[in-house]
């Protein structure tokens, strides 16, 4: 896997440290992800479950499910699905979503991605959307996911990505980190596709989109302070020419900028 300096890039803290503040964000933050159109609405969700190739049988892990989107969204498509997730307050909304939703086939538990409790070879698919960056590394939660995987099974990952240059990373993770603290990083594309196949995967990027963010609204979710919000305003203010045109920052009496991501699938 390509390496590189977990410092330089803003991962400080041990791994318990940042999966306190991954529960401390989203407990205090989990309504907000109900009604979100990033989560609830974006069109990666019917792509993903394109890629899955279902037929109705399979039994699906949904990994960092939060308030339940994808699960809910695979549920129509599969025999069974399970959602996990580190942060109760995100469970119990999304055991709500799915009464709402009649959804009897989904169950939603407690769980971390580094430690599945589920047996080997138990899940035809694996999801994870809009998650992995929050993770303390990558290589831990892959590998249980091929583990718990049977052969020939698929993982489908949708997150935000870096580009490829180490100024433009370190920007977008920086404007990243300000938002949410609970922020680890956004991989790039080479880094993903370099960890999916340490852990045992045929990978490929199967989607590249962008969304653009509107920095009241995108803050208003996670709760940022004030302070802070005018930090990432500055942010946006300073970027240089490629930075703008890279991230399609606007500045001025509407700040707002395009995030980058992209759909991986794996196959064991």
């Amino acid at each position: 896997m390509a390496v590189f300096n977990r410092q330089k890039f803003g991962i400080i803290g041990t791994m318990d440290d940042i999966k306190r503040k991954v529960r401390q964000q989203f407990a205090q933050s989990a309504e907000s992800y109900v009604t979100s159109s990033i989560h609830a609405q974006g069109f990666d969700l019917p792509k993903l479950v394109e890629f899955a190739e279902l037929q109705g049988t399979e039994r699906v892990l949904d990994v960092g499910t939060a308030t339940g989107h994808t699960a809910l969204t695979f549920a129509p498509h599969a025999a069974e699905v399970i959602g996990i997730d580190l942060t109760p307050d995100m469970l119990e909304i999304a055991r709500q979503q799915a009464q709402l939703k009649k959804a009897s086939n989904v169950i939603f538990m407690t769980a971390d991605a580094d430690q599945l409790p589920f047996e080997d070879r138990s899940f035809d698919r694996v999801t994870c959307r809009l998650c992995a960056h929050h993770f303390p590394g990558l290589s831990r939660p892959l590998a249980e996911m091929y583990r718990v995987l049977k052969p020939g099974g698929i993982l489908l990952v949708v997150d935000n990505v870096a580009p490829e240059d180490d100024a433009l990373d370190e920007w977008v993770n920086r404007v990243e980190k300000l938002r949410d603290p609970s922020h680890v990083r956004e991989y790039r594309v080479s880094q993903w596709l370099d960890a999916l196949e340490q852990a045992g995967f045929e990978a490929e990027a199967v989607l590249h989109f962008t969304t653009p963010l509107q920095i009241d609204t995108w803050t208003k979710q996670s709760r940022t302070p004030g302070d802070i919000i005018k930090q990432i305003k500055q942010h946006l203010d300073e970027a240089d020419a490629d930075q703008k045109r890279t991230f399609e920052i606007r500045t001025g009496q509407t700040y707002a900028f395009s995030v980058h991501k992209a759909v991986f699938r794996a196959k064991k």
